[in-house]
This record gives structure tokens, sequence and C-alpha cells, in this order.
């Protein structure tokens, strides 16, 4: 055919023929990922190897963790989740090499959309400790450590126990009124847990307790960006106990004033919904299982003689009410999505196959405290399994080890000491005052979740028992 033969070039058939370049470029690409990528091997759907777009997909549907849930439960502990990341149970050794890394072998974190934060705010993340590279956030680290240390947490027990009273207030307030119905504990839980941390963090609670006729919403957006409260609390004097006056007295490791800011920030944002999270998870686990509450209430309400014998040290006693948490954490751990790292160098042996620089990796929480290679009757709310066992014990094979819901290593969450004393002191308080009951029992069907769970109402019957 001569060139005059060809049919005369139009806009129409550029635009076509660049469409099925398109279209022959990411077929092809798709037939690579499926067939000749080294991670091929792996199992895991077709689909979901071809491309992100179906990670992306369940992701934009609030359905990610559900939908690794079912991908693990069809493939087993490890699943290939898109052409470039595996998704782990914690089954073997995958904690310890992804997360528990220090140094240039560190696995780093996912900065690229994948996780909790995209490229456009690399520059920013530097400067906090959530997304530090390892040499800035081991300093951040050192500086903020005294300030989850036992004796600082000895001496934050004031706060704790002065918003908590408020929360039982609060609620025996609601009792008093007959026709308050049902109560939103994820609400009251998410009020409780920001006055404490914005009082640790600025120096002044956000007064969520004080106001809470107020659009919680708009009072927890508005204290959040009061970066004054920061400021003025640089300047006070005052012996106060909370997270800046150890930054501050910090001398080995100061921090520039950006780096405190950032430092409070990241208190608020990651204590107090972690906190509020876990107790909204253990509260309807518990309520859902009317043996394990009235075995609950029965140890809190015989342990002591007065509520003012609640503490701390006290509620750290109490051998049921530490495995009740454990068990709520494993179901309904505060982050169910995976926190993804890269894999560096030229690759890694994780859980006894090779995996190549570059891939991404990670733990999916969600699937880990669900997996019945981890756990027996995995889905069942058995509080027990954490309680000393004896040999002839059916859960004394469970991998206890694989759930983490703090994370694990260098990385892990800081706060995790606080977190629990938060979770004893609140249930112990709450059940020593009032008898519970759920009002919603498909309130876990209807969970959505991105990187955290959305928080949506968790309706209970909350009764004033006698005054003691």
């Amino acid at each position: 055919m001569l060139l005059g033969d060809l049919p005369p070039l139009s806009a129409t058939r550029v635009v076509a023929g660049f469409l099925a370049l398109l279209a022959l470029y990411f077929i092809g690409r798709a037939l690579y990922n499926v067939f000749l990528h080294p991670l091929r091997a792996y199992p895991g759907p077709k689909l979901w190897a071809t491309s992100r777009l179906p990670w992306v997909l369940a992701s934009l549907r609030s359905e990610l963790a559900w939908s690794l849930l079912a991908l693990h439960e069809r493939y087993g502990p490890v699943v290939r989740i898109a052409p470039d990341e595996l998704s782990y149970t914690g089954t073997g050794d995958s904690w310890k090499t992804i997360y528990g890394r220090r140094g240039p072998n560190e696995f780093t974190k996912c900065l690229d959309g994948r996780a909790i934060a995209g490229p456009n705010i690399r520059a920013a993340a530097a400067d906090g400790i959530i997304s530090a590279p390892h040499e800035k956030h081991a300093r951040l680290r050192r500086a903020v450590a005294p300030a989850f240390s036992e004796r600082a947490l000895r001496e934050q027990e004031g706060f704790l126990q002065l918003y908590t009273g408020k929360l039982m207030e609060q609620l025996r307030r609601c009792c008093r009124d007959g026709a308050s119905g049902p109560q939103d504990m994820q609400r009251w839980y998410s009020l409780f847990a920001f006055d404490v941390m914005s009082d640790l963090a600025f120096g002044q609670a956000a007064g969520c307790l004080d106001n809470v006729d107020q659009p919680w919403l708009q009072v927890l957006g508005a204290r959040t960006k009061s970066i004054v409260w920061y400021q003025a609390r640089v300047q006070q004097k005052e012996d106060r106990k909370d997270f800046i006056s150890y930054l501050l007295q910090n001398k080995a490791e100061t921090l520039t004033n950006r780096e405190l800011a950032m430092m409070a920030s990241s208190f608020i944002v990651a204590g107090s919904g972690t906190s509020s999270a876990a107790l909204a998870g253990i509260t309807y686990f518990l309520c859902k299982s009317p043996d394990k509450y009235q075995k609950l209430c029965d140890e809190i309400r015989s342990a002591f003689t007065s509520e003012g014998d609640i503490t701390l040290e006290s509620t750290g006693r109490l051998g049921y009410l530490k495995a009740v948490i454990e068990e709520g954490l494993r179901l309904y751990p505060p982050s169910p999505s995976t926190f993804p790292r890269f894999v560096p160098g030229k690759g890694e042996e994780i859980e006894g196959k090779w995996v190549p620089g570059g891939t991404a990796v990670g733990v999916h929480q969600f699937s880990a405290g669900r997996s019945s290679i981890n756990f027996k009757d995995a889905k069942a709310f058995i509080p027990e399994r954490w309680l000393s066992l004896s040999e002839s014990s059916e859960f004394v094979n469970d991998n206890r080890a694989a759930m983490q819901p703090f994370s694990y290593g260098p990385r892990n969450c800081i706060g995790v000491n606080m977190a629990y004393a938060e979770m004893r002191l609140v249930l112990a308080r709450l059940l020593w005052n009032f008898d519970i009951e759920l009002s919603d029992d498909q309130w876990m069907k209807r969970q959505k979740t991105w990187l955290v769970w959305h928080k949506i109402p968790l309706l209970i019957n909350v009764k004033s028992i006698k005054a003691r």
C-alpha cells in the first residue's frame, strides 16, 4: 500500500489511535503484573494484582478493612493486595521484620498516598514524630519519652481522674433526665478523650464535657486549631506535669517551636482518637456478651469499697478487666488498617519468603486479630484467652504476639501505657456507677473505615445503680 492510499489524518483518528495505544499499554501492564511481576507467586485475587484500582475503590467505599479481612480468610496469612503490595496477618515474623528494625535498615513508611500521608505533605511531615525519617524520629522520640514514663503517668493521674469524673457526672445527669434515652457512648468517649489530651498537650482543656450541648465536632475543630493554647503554654511558669512541661524540661533533647507545636497536635490527633475508639469497641463487645459483662461487673464492684478507691494502681490489679480490654482490642483495634512500609535495599526475607526491595508490606491489624490461624474461635469475644492459662487450655496455642494494636518496634505508639490507663479507669468507674445495656446490636456491621474507624453512634442504655 502506498502512502497516498492511506485514509486522511483526522482528529478523530488521532484520538482513536491514542486510546488504542493507551489500552494496549494498560492491558500489557496488567498482564505483566499478573504473569511476570516478581510478586506473581504470592496468593491473592488476580484482579487486585492487575492494578491498584480495586484497592482504591474499596478504600473510597470505606470498606478496605472488611475487604482485606475477606481476602485473608480466602487466601491465607499473606495476600497480594496490589501489584506492589503484600498484606500479612502477623502469623510469623512479619511484625518483627517489618516494624522492628532500627537505623539505616529500617523499613521506611510509605508516604505515597496509600497510608498516613501523601507526597504533598512530606516536607511538613518530616517535622512530626509520626512520619519523620529514622534519625529525626529517634531524636523526637527521646525528647518526648519522659512525658510518657511510668513516673509521668503517675503524676498525670489527676488529669485522668478529673475528666473521668466529669464523664460520670454527665452520665448521672442523663440518668436523672428520664427522657434522655440511650446514650451515644462513642460521643461521650470522644469528648472525654479530647478533654484529657487537650489539657495535657495545650495546657487547657477543650471544655467538651463542660459544654456538651454545643455541636461537639465544632468544639473539637476549634480547639485543634487553637495553637494559641500552645503558645501560651510555653510561657507558663506554673508547675503542671503535662506533656509540654516534660518536653520543655528535657534539656538533653530540645525542640524548636515548630516541633513543639507539631508534637502537641500529634498528641491530640493520635491520643484522643485511639482511646475513644478502643473504649467504644470494648463497650460494644462487652455488652454483646452478658456473661462476660457480669463477670467484669462482679470483679469491679467487689474490689472497691468506694469510687475513690478506683485508681490507676488499683485497676492495674484487676485481671479480668485487663483481659476484657485486650480482647476488645483484638476484635476492634483502634487503627484497623495497615501501616505499610517499603522493603529496603534489594529485598528481605519475610515469613520465610523473599520479598523484593521497594515492595510495600504491612500487617493488617483487623485481619491479624481475627485470623483463625492466630486465635482459636477468633471471631468470638472471649477475654479468658488473655488470663494465665494452663497447658490444657484450649487457648494455650493462641498467637498473642500477632495482636499489636498500638503497632510494634521503635515507631510504636509512645502513649500506649496512657491509653491502657485511660481504658482501665473509665471502664472501672463506668461499671461501678452504672448498669449498661446495648441498644443497637448492629453497630459493628455498620462500621466503615478509612485509616481509622468512622465514628458512628454507639447507643447504650445507661442506668445509675444504687448509691454506694
